[in-house]
């Protein structure tokens, strides 16, 4: 039987004419290793963003490059982990002919399901903690011509699952508010508890109320892209692991040109 070294030795710097070396090898995983990144990336955004805050991945204006480094928080666990080494050297013993083809085939097929449910669990539990651990508390301040605008009501605005974008060419830039969501990431088109619109309950009418729960530190910071901030006032979230939601969240998506200054403060 020989040597662990020895089988190390084979499949990394194989005899001449015998299987592939390391550098067509290593061509090989990359091809397939973009392929498979890229569609776990997608993924978890995709329930990250959409499934769990209804926003689409439209609005995110996100490259490439920002999926392929989701797809590494994706399958930052142990499950993840395990799945990367076992198509590695499933690869690798395909070009070393230790593995039949027809495993193979099975084995790269089978990965995509695989990436597919890692990623979206991922997703949604940290898109709870999240939610339910705020990284981070924001304070905005809105330009004066957006103070004296009025903010459109929940039956007026445009909810973020339809895709809609905020209307950035409005003079003064209007505000969009999201739809609310529910603790399992679907929109709650309910009717608003009336006692909660006294002082500021869920339905926000108006730019000061934001600026009023920045300062009560109950709004976060969710995304910026180039033309939009993403906020979140989140709810009350249980003990458990991970955390569900008690109330729903509320998502305000805000045109960055109605902003005239933010303050950020780190968990």
């Amino acid at each position: 039987m020989p040597a662990p070294l020895d089988v190390l030795r084979d499949i990394f710097i194989p005899k001449s004419g015998e299987a592939p070396g390391l550098f067509q090898a290593s061509a090989t995983i990359i091809t397939l290793s973009t392929i498979y990144l890229y569609f776990t990336g997608y993924v978890y955004c995709y329930f990250y963003y959409f499934g769990f805050f209804q926003v689409p991945l439209e609005t995110l204006d996100a490259t490439a490059q920002f999926y392929f480094i989701r797809a590494f928080t994706a399958l930052n666990d142990a499950f993840g982990i395990a799945l990367i080494c076992l198509v590695v050297f499933i690869i690798l013993g395909y070009l070393h002919r230790k593995i039949p083809t027809w495993a193979t085939v099975i084995v790269m097929i089978g990965a995509f399901p695989a990436l597919f449910y890692l990623s979206r669990a991922e997703a949604l539990s940290n898109a709870r903690w999240t939610v339910c651990r705020p990284p981070n508390f924001v304070r905005i301040h809105f330009k004066e011509n957006v103070k004296e605008s009025a903010v459109p009501s929940d039956a007026q605005a445009t909810s973020t699952r339809a895709g809609a974008k905020p209307n950035a060419s409005a003079n003064p830039p209007a505000i969009e508010l999201g739809a609310k969501t529910s603790a399992g990431g679907a929109a709650d088109q309910g009717v608003p508890d009336i006692n909660a619109l006294l002082g500021l309950g869920p339905d926000v009418s108006d730019p000061r109320d934001l600026v009023a729960l920045g300062e009560k530190n109950e709004l976060f910071l969710l995304l910026q892209t180039k033309d939009r901030l993403l906020l979140v006032r989140a709810p009350e979230c249980d003990g458990s692991n991970p955390p569900r939601l008690r109330k729903p969240a509320r998502i305000y998506m805000l045109p960055r040109e109605s902003v005239d200054l933010i303050n950020l403060s780190l968990q």
